[in-house]
């Protein structure tokens, strides 16, 4: 009878876990590795944070985080790295898909101004002031994929492509996700006051907009 019972309990528990997806914690990672390889090939930069993050990464809910990294040009600049504008990709990896999202959800009710009660008005004013700081000038694209959340860092000077800065966006996009999804994400262009939430179709890789390295 026991037998009979363990095998019944062990095939309902195989059937659970077939019809379960699972997500793939390395897939992320995998797939920004591509895009950065190939947009700057051997002067690829990744730092992983413990301790003395960039102010940025205070942006973000700590609620779950696993790790804060970031992505750069060791060419740029010479000397140290300060500034929102000297990176191409912050990550921040949470524990879970659910805290990766409920992260995203509350940055989208932040900065299109929704929480204004006065529980949370001293965090909206905080939050002007960083956004003022970090992001408005120089503008970014965030979004959320599985258990990270990213912001694509942009500038007000050239792009890193050949290419618009919309462009750019759709290129990370199209890295990250399949043709025709579509994508919710936060977006501000250089000198925005704030950022819009859009939905994004996602278009096919333009492999011809990245220079040869």
């Amino acid at each position: 009878m026991r037998t009979a019972l363990y095998i019944i309990c062990s095939l309902v528990l195989n059937h659970t876990m077939a019809q379960t997806p699972v997500m793939d914690q390395g897939e992320t990672m995998v797939k920004v590795e591509i895009f950065t390889d190939s947009l700057l090939g051997p002067f690829k930069q990744l730092r992983v944070y413990t301790e003395d993050k960039p102010a940025h990464f205070e942006f973000y809910s700590k609620d779950g985080v696993n790790s804060y990294s970031a992505y750069s040009d060791m060419r740029y600049p010479t000397t140290g790295y300060s500034y929102y504008e000297h990176y191409t990709l912050f990550m921040v990896e949470y524990r879970s898909e659910e805290l990766a999202k409920k992260t995203f959800n509350s940055l989208c009710k932040k900065l299109n101004g929704e929480d204004l009660d006065l529980d949370t008005k001293k965090e909206w004013v905080k939050v002007r002031k960083m956004k003022a700081k970090y992001y408005v000038k120089a503008g970014g694209m965030i979004l959320q994929h599985n258990n990270y959340v990213l912001n694509l860092v942009e500038n007000c000077r050239n792009t890193p492509i050949r290419g618009t800065w919309t462009q750019y966006e759709d290129l990370l996009l199209s890295y990250l996700f399949k043709e025709n999804d579509t994508v919710r994400i936060l977006n501000a262009n250089c000198g925005d006051s704030i950022y819009s939430e859009e939905n994004r179709t996602v278009l096919a890789p333009n492999r011809n907009l990245i220079y040869q390295r």
